[in-house]
């Protein structure tokens, strides 16, 4: 049975309020290549940084390939999706930022929280898995 749009889209919001619950990141370059927790921290301040300024192309960047081919189906693309899904589930999302993300782990070239997907390392920095929630 094909997913509904508003299904599909609701997958990927934990990851952008997550994102938004982060923090401002610094002037300074994030070190999302570092190949521990610490890069998939500054992926997410990376990602928060750019979603407030409105950068959604490069917002997109930090998610995977599977959730960035995800995205696309969405009606236009992940870019003209971001700001609506930021508004959709706020409260559930918020939840998955403060009890989730604390407990990230990295095992190799995943992070993961509870055995469940929560981003992997990719072409040389960490990319945010937002599709499994």
């Amino acid at each position: 049975m094909k997913r509904s749009s508003a299904g599909r889209a609701a997958a990927f919001l934990p990851i952008v309020v997550a994102a938004s619950l982060a923090g401002c990141g610094s002037s300074a370059p994030l070190p999302t290549s570092n190949h521990t927790v610490v890069g998939v921290k500054a992926e997410a301040e990376q990602f928060l940084a750019d979603l407030q300024n409105h950068r959604y192309k490069e917002a997109c960047e930090a998610f995977t390939a599977h959730v960035q081919a995800g995205l696309a189906k969405e009606p236009g693309g992940c870019a003209v999706s971001l700001p609506r899904l930021y508004l959709l589930l706020g409260g559930e999302l918020s939840r998955w930022y403060t009890h989730t993300l604390p407990k990230v782990v990295v095992q190799g070239d995943t992070a993961l929280a509870r055995g469940v997907l929560q981003g992997r390392y990719e072409n040389g920095r960490w990319h945010l898995a937002g599709d499994v929630w």
